[in-house]
């Protein structure tokens, strides 16, 4: 998992870079990590339903979906602020399947 977010974050950085952004890749892991924390709630809500022997795809569907929605709008509030004018679409596409990338590792965990 931390091989992924570095790889991850490194990919961000470097996308974000060549779109004329002024970030450096430690701005960048932070920003990650802080926009992690609603998958790592949604974790944390799986594995308890899971000790209580309830699991369904459903729930699991529901749960992720909703926290990677969230981390994608707070890491649109860093890209907002760091990539400038009309590349910002582009810049989040990245940042998008990141967080659908890490989604499905929590759906499955």
């Amino acid at each position: 998992m931390f091989l992924t977010i570095f790889l991850g974050a490194i990919i961000v950085t470097f996308n974000w870079r060549v779109l004329g952004a002024k970030v450096s890749f430690l701005q960048n892991v932070s920003m990650i990590g802080y926009c992690l924390f609603p998958l790592f709630l949604s974790l944390l809500l799986l594995k308890l339903l899971s000790y209580f022997k309830i699991k369904y795809l459903l729930i699991s569907l529901i749960a992720v979906g909703i926290s990677t929605a969230w981390c994608i709008f707070a890491a649109q509030a860093f890209s907002t602020a760091s990539v400038p004018g009309e590349k910002k679409c582009v810049a989040m596409y990245p940042v998008f399947l990141f967080y659908i990338f890490i989604g499905s590792f929590v759906i499955y965990a």
